[in-house]
């Protein structure tokens, strides 16, 4: 399988690259079918590209790069849906982004994977968590990535 992204050029895939998140992200329900990019130059940050849309990546990240205690609280047929009889086997990412000169991470809807399985999920948690954390503040301008 061939993608032609906006972000990374051309990638050469295979069906068991690509990750079904059945109802699509927040704000992106349409978009279902995505790839999990390692960061070229940064090995804490991944990139969630769409396959679907070729200009929509997402950075991604481990909340416990910076909440070392993240645990999500969520109901137990979030988990069922991917097949998963615990949370201890999930891989558990969250989203970054860019509001004027400081980076945040939402930490109320994180991404659950199932990688064995190839599916996902972006659930809200139960508990109270931050949509937009602040992990950075920039001096300088960011290049537009997603």
């Amino acid at each position: 399988m061939n993608l032609q992204t906006a972000h990374f050029g051309h990638l050469a895939l295979d069906a068991s690259d690509v990750l079904t998140f059945p109802d699509g992200l927040i704000g992106m329900e349409h978009l279902r079918s995505w790839v999990l990019l390692a960061d070229s130059t940064d090995a804490n940050i991944a990139w969630l590209q769409s396959f679907d849309a070729a200009d929509i990546a997402l950075p991604v990240v481990s909340p416990t790069q910076f909440v070392p205690n993240y645990r999500v609280c969520t109901a137990p047929e979030e988990l069922e849906l991917l097949g998963l009889e615990e949370l201890g086997k999930a891989c558990v990412l969250i989203a970054v982004a860019q509001s004027s000169q400081r980076l945040t991470i939402n930490l109320k809807a994180p991404l659950i994977l199932n990688l064995e399985r190839r599916i996902g999920r972006q659930v809200i948690t139960l508990d109270d968590r931050p949509v937009q954390l602040e992990i950075a503040s920039r001096s300088m301008p960011l290049r537009k990535s997603a």
